[in-house]
């Protein structure tokens, strides 16, 4: 991408992130306060030792960002380098995130059927199906649309991913809650977010360090076929 493409995404951002932050606030209805004794770290994380859900979750959560960010590693390389679609980024990025948004809606009413947790999973699943198609779109031999077609089908899947992951956790806390009677949200937010980052930078690094392995060198302009 280059300057100018940064710019207008910058701007976007600039403009979209605090409209919607202010729609979030002054949208979502404020629950009941629960009072919160202050804990150190060594309590927080015993507080949440035993609590199997939680460690259920954060694995299946870890595993997910591990694949979540070794994708994004390599994905405009991808599209650069090898599909050849760097111009076309900007229409790619643009097109999936509005679809991905508008996949949220139907992803809600799956989730009022079989469960959150249900259709986070099944959706993770059917994507990782389908994302081995990718290798049939060999580079300069198909249709930039039906490409775009199925990189929007990919983010459809994406879309439980932006939604129910914090909504699990905060199912947990109310478990936990019932539990213990302690409101303990903020360790196991904490703590979620901890492993989240942990794992996302391990994803993006195995997804280098793949690059790596097969010879791929960005500075040359046509890699072997391996790479």
């Amino acid at each position: 991408l280059d300057n100018r493409m940064m710019a207008i995404l910058g701007l976007i951002g600039m403009v979209l992130l605090p409209t919607t932050v202010l729609v979030a606030v002054l949208g979502v209805p404020t629950g009941a306060a629960v009072t919160a004794k202050p804990s150190s770290v060594r309590a927080m994380f015993s507080a949440v030792r035993h609590n199997k859900p939680f460690w259920l979750y954060v694995s299946a959560d870890a595993l997910t960002q591990i694949g979540y960010g070794c994708f994004y590693a390599v994905l405009f390389v991808a599209l650069d380098s090898y599909w050849g679609l760097g111009e076309k980024i900007p229409i790619i990025l643009v097109t999936v995130v509005t679809v991905q948004l508008l996949a949220v809606p139907f992803s809600l009413r799956v989730a009022k059927r079989i469960g959150k947790h249900r259709t986070w999973a099944w959706a993770w699943m059917i994507h990782a199906v389908l994302m081995p198609l990718g290798f049939l779109f060999e580079p300069g031999q198909f249709s930039f649309w039906s490409f775009l077609l199925f990189a929007s089908a990919l983010t459809v899947l994406q879309a439980p991913q932006m939604v129910f992951p914090m909504a699990i956790v905060a199912d947990i806390v109310d478990y936990d809650t019932l539990k213990s009677g302690q409101n303990r949200a903020g360790s196991y937010f904490s703590i979620r977010t901890l492993c989240n980052m942990g794992v996302s930078a391990l994803g993006s690094s195995l997804g280098f360090c793949l690059l790596a392995a097969v010879g791929y060198d960005p500075k040359v302009s046509a890699n072997a076929a391996a790479a």
